[in-house]
């Protein structure tokens, strides 16, 4: 009579064969590259900048302006890295398109730093540098 361990274990080259035949037609690779998941995380938390900004304005507000300025405080701390690791991360594209990434990046930054909570200024024009940084990195990342 056999265990339940080791009928277990019958399977493990099958379930392993059938994984490795999985990723072999998978037309996406099974590992990211350095400046994928930095361009990715970037666009991600940029995103998320969006997202808070319009929820401090949306009518009526869905965040408060407190909780959106801790917000940007956590998104600024881990977007700074960002322009500083993109151009020596491992499977980069070219310096041209790098150069205008972290352009973007710093851009957002600065948004990050001077967030606009209050009703009466341009927060649409920082929203806009939001979408568009996290656009071209998740372009880049493709």
């Amino acid at each position: 009579m056999r265990r339940r361990g080791t009928v277990r274990l019958a399977y493990a080259p099958t379930v392993a064969l059938i994984t490795s035949l999985i990723a072999a037609c998978s037309s996406q690779p099974i590992t990211e590259t350095a400046f994928v998941r930095t361009a990715t995380e970037g666009a991600s938390l940029v995103s998320a900048a969006a997202e808070t900004l319009r929820g401090v304005h949306a009518q009526p507000p869905s965040l408060t302006i407190e909780y959106g300025t801790g917000a940007f405080i956590n998104y600024h701390e881990l977007i700074v890295p960002i322009p500083n690791s993109l151009p020596s991360a491992q499977g980069a594209p070219d310096p041209q398109t790098v150069d205008q990434l972290v352009g973007l990046v710093n851009e957002s930054l600065e948004v990050l730093a001077a967030p606009c909570f209050l009703p009466d200024c341009d927060w649409q024009s920082q929203l806009q540098t939001f979408e568009e940084t996290k656009d071209a990195l998740l372009a880049a990342a493709e």
